[in-house]
């Protein structure tokens, strides 16, 4: 049952790097508790909903389908918002720490916020701009030698097929199948040759 709850409280802490690696904000309510708030396209909800259920979420998540909104609370809140903001401003880190990222919450960013355009995959965020040469260095840690680019208020990935083909066996079968509709027809027949 330990290893039951220590998964649960991974799976949340990936979802929740996963959002603020995106827009997802961190606010602090009336009463005090802090809340990540993250607005999502509709055709990426059942994929979260999925999620969700696989590691019972359910608690620490409201989800609102007809805003395409997400509501997230995790008693680690306050430690994830005093390693990502300062002054209000959401920053990332100030220091190169790869333990602030996982691979998992890479992914699930990906999944639910990233969008194909042309050779690469965009990937919109609030981060201050700044910080977004150190937060690449942190993703090609985890994603190995990627081309990713730090654009305005963006991250891309360039070469899909080199992520997808590189990252396919430390994939679940969900994850692969989002990943996998970024991928061109011309990308498809590079990953069969």
């Amino acid at each position: 049952m330990q290893y039951r709850m220590e998964i649960k409280k991974e799976r949340l802490r990936d979802l929740i790097l996963a959002c603020l690696l995106a827009e997802g904000e961190i606010e602090r309510g009336m009463d005090g508790e802090l809340t990540l708030s993250v607005e999502m396209k509709c055709n990426v909800l059942s994929y979260l909903e999925t999620y969700i259920s696989e590691y019972d979420l359910g608690e620490s998540t409201k989800m609102s389908a007809k805003r395409g909104q997400v509501k997230i609370t995790s008693n680690d809140m306050e430690a994830i918002y005093a390693s990502w903001y300062q002054g209000g401003f959401k920053i990332f880190s100030n220091r190169m720490n790869p333990k602030n990222m996982t691979f998992q919450a890479i992914i699930l960013s990906l999944n639910l916020f990233g969008v194909r355009k042309y050779e690469s995959l965009h990937l919109k965020t609030s981060i201050q701009k700044e910080k977004l040469p150190m937060l690449t260095h942190i993703l090609r840690y985890h994603i190995g030698d990627v081309s990713i680019v730090p654009g305005q208020r963006e991250i891309k990935i360039f070469n899909v097929v080199q992520l997808f083909g590189e990252h396919i066996n430390q994939l679940t079968v969900m994850d692969s199948f989002y990943l996998f509709r970024f991928l061109s027809v011309h990308d498809r027949k590079k990953l069969r040759a």
